[in-house]
């Protein structure tokens, strides 16, 4: 009958975690392989000592290394209360060296549950080595920084999360992508999409840890590799850079939202791949004025004097005779996005009514002489832009003027060109009878001497 009975572990009480991390710690120890001279000491040297002081050695690996694995198992459950007291056995001067690792593990641990602060304090332990001797050389390295970047700009802490990631540029490193499209979304959630704009400038000029830039050709050049050997997904890169377009035209800032726009062209994304984008930043661009056409710049054609007319902005990536062709076919003059109540808050936004100058527009997009005199009411009328909306989501854009309403205007237009016609022809006819008439009479009138002789 056996003496001892072997005792069942829960693999999830923290019992069962310090005896795995001991078994481990014993697993790396080979004493009597480094003294026969089968393998190298830990260091890397062979062992040219005596047996004790390599068991002295061998000791101290072994609980740095016992201490290590303690504090990244504990931080990873959770427990970093009990990982901070394993922190603190790591001593560099005793010979019980803490490892990067688990220093990046404790703080991934705090961060995720939302004690900042603490992180913070252990963050700034390496940099002050005299208060701190026992961590030694160590210093916190792109992936530390890149840990509270995240962790920061996920938790919508616009400060701390900008105040990591000029320490990691100061600190000669570059951070990894993510931690740059976290703060982009974390500022564009927060209404500040100008700072997320010089942030998306540092990240396409200058690139990441893995990337050295994010230009347009740099762009190409993966989008020309296969799905599974690219680092990254080109479809998610563009889908920021139109939400950072979106939002910066939502600003005001209608330049910045057509820089980048000419930035997707030149990566090969055309308008009409991302419809939805280029329509709201035309809806909210100020308007294109097109010049008056005199009349003396149209003798000798069947035209008439055309009045200055406002049209809508000509965006990178599009050309006039493909707008002018688009706008025949589609509900794209004067779009104006109306979105639907979303849990946001949102409302929709009043619709415009038509200014007296744009109720009559002539297929080629001008105002007929008709146009040109406005009503007393609509003089006296200060005119306001109206505010922009915010940026629409894929299927909230409603064309307020459709199809229906072009046909009217070219069938206006060419009623009006007719009226002009027949008036012009009557008025010819007119004078051509006169003239006969008196003709006629001036033959009769010299018949009539001829007739009495």
């Amino acid at each position: 009958m056996p003496t001892a009975r072997a005792i069942r572990i829960n693999p999830k009480e923290p019992l069962s975690m310090e005896t795995t991390c001991v078994t481990i710690a014993k697993g790396r120890q080979r004493f009597r392989d480094i003294l026969e001279g089968k393998t190298s000491w830990v260091h890397g040297k062979t062992w040219k000592g005596g047996a004790h002081a390599l068991q002295e050695e061998l000791r101290k690996d072994f609980k740095s290394h016992l201490c290590n694995g303690l504090v990244r198992f504990s931080a990873g459950e959770g427990q970093t209360d009990k990982a901070e007291r394993w922190m603190a056995k790591l001593d560099h001067h005793r010979g019980f060296e803490p490892e990067i690792r688990t220093f990046n593990a404790l703080l991934q641990g705090l961060v995720d549950k939302g004690d900042f602060e603490k992180a913070d304090i252990w963050f700034g332990k390496p940099f002050a080595a005299a208060l701190h001797p026992e961590l030694g050389p160590m210093r916190p390295t792109a992936a530390s920084y890149d840990i509270m970047v995240q962790a920061a700009a996920k938790a919508g802490d616009q400060v701390r999360a900008e105040r990591y990631l000029f320490a990691c540029l100061d600190h000669g490193s570059r951070p990894h992508r993510n931690s740059f499209i976290s703060v982009v979304r974390c500022f564009l959630g927060a209404q500040q999409p100008k700072r997320a704009h010089s942030w998306m400038e540092e990240f396409v000029v200058r690139g990441c840890s893995s990337h050295s830039s994010y230009r347009p050709e740099a762009v190409k050049q993966t989008m020309t590799d296969l799905r599974s050997m690219r680092n990254y997904d080109p479809e998610e890169h563009f889908r920021l850079v139109r939400e950072l377009a979106a939002s910066l035209a939502g600003s005001g800032n209608t330049a910045s939202a057509n820089h980048w726009l000419g930035y997707l062209v030149e990566c090969g994304v055309r308008p009409d791949d991302a419809i939805e984008t280029w329509d709201y930043v035309r809806s909210v661009s100020p308007r294109r004025i097109m010049p008056a056409s005199l009349h003396c710049e149209i003798s000798g054609s069947d035209e008439f004097a055309k009045a200055s007319v406002q049209v809508p902005a000509l965006l990178n990536g599009e050309r006039e005779q493909d707008f002018e062709e688009r706008a025949r076919h589609q509900d794209v003059l004067a779009v104006i996005p109306v979105r639907t109540p979303s849990p946001e808050g949102f409302a929709p936004p009043r619709p415009r009514s038509a200014s007296p100058v744009e109720q009559w527009k002539s297929p080629d997009g001008r105002n007929s002489q008709v146009s040109t005199r406005l009503p007393v009411s609509a003089r006296s009328t200060p005119v306001t832009r109206a505010s922009p909306t915010p940026p629409p989501s894929a299927g909230d854009i409603t064309p307020k003027r459709g199809l229906q309403r072009l046909i009217a205007v070219r069938k206006r237009g060419e009623e009006v060109g007719n009226t002009c016609r027949a008036r012009r022809l009557s008025s010819n006819i007119g004078k051509g009878a006169a003239m006969a008439s008196e003709n006629f009479s001036n033959c009769l009138s010299s018949a009539a001497p001829v007739t009495q002789r």
